[in-house]
């Protein structure tokens, strides 16, 4: 199970009634008005309140306004296990008005959770963690339509499997000379190539298919573990 998100993905909100993009940071302009309190798209580091260089942009794939995500992309790789707050104000709706904020998160900003069995154990933490932090930096508590928080996942969470990959890899080639088998060979193959080479080599295989989308093959404890042996075809 992870321990974080990711330090590298993009980060998605979504307004049903739909938003107007032109006072968003985009990537052709100067991104680094995304660090100041003007942008209404803010990612910032919990603890010291560092502002992350991005960009946001609506997704133009949507079919409709109220499948359509807000894309906040960081310009820079995120910290590992590092708490991050992003927060979104001041962003206008297609009538070019203030947008207003989801329910859920207007009853938050607006101290009116209390006896809400959802939402009042989040209000406290909010207060304290999130609310007080962007006023630190700036950002009026009355502009917010919505905020949140969120912890990026360790380095050694994000790279255990693959380096136990290697690992096997390196232990399995150690105790078994690589397999090859040459299938076919074909001479003066074009006008720049004197010969075409194709063949099979054999490796271990660390997914529970060979199939797209399938997932790392695990054993009883969790971890990445052979599955079997498969031939993977080649053309040199």
């Amino acid at each position: 199970p992870a321990d974080g998100f990711s330090t590298t993905g993009p980060i998605l909100a979504v307004f049903p009634r739909g938003f107007d993009t032109h006072n968003l940071v985009f990537h052709n302009e100067d991104v680094f008005r995304s660090l100041t309190k003007e942008s209404p798209t803010l990612i910032l580091e919990a603890n010291s309140l560092e502002p992350v260089l991005h960009f946001a942009e609506a997704d133009v794939l949507a079919e409709s306004d109220e499948r359509r995500a807000l894309i906040i992309r960081p310009l820079v790789r995120l910290k590992n296990s590092t708490r991050y707050i992003v927060a979104i104000h001041s962003l206008l709706d297609k009538s070019l008005t203030p947008l207003q904020p989801p329910e859920g998160f207007l009853q938050l900003r607006d101290g009116l959770a209390r006896g809400n069995e959802v939402l009042e154990p989040l209000a406290r933490r909010y207060e304290t963690e999130i609310f007080a932090r962007l006023e630190s930096f700036g950002i009026p508590r009355h502009t917010l339509q919505l905020a949140w928080d969120f912890t990026t996942s360790s380095e050694e969470n994000q790279t255990r499997d693959m380096l136990r990959v290697r690992q096997l890899l390196i232990e399995h080639f150690k105790q078994n000379k690589p397999q090859v088998k040459i299938t076919k060979i074909t001479d003066n193959y074009g006008e720049k190539i004197y010969r075409r080479v194709e063949g099979i080599f054999q490796v271990p295989l660390f997914l529970d298919s060979t199939e797209p989308g399938a997932k790392l093959f695990r054993d009883e404890l969790g971890r990445v573990t052979g599955n079997s042996v498969v031939d993977v075809p080649f053309s040199m």
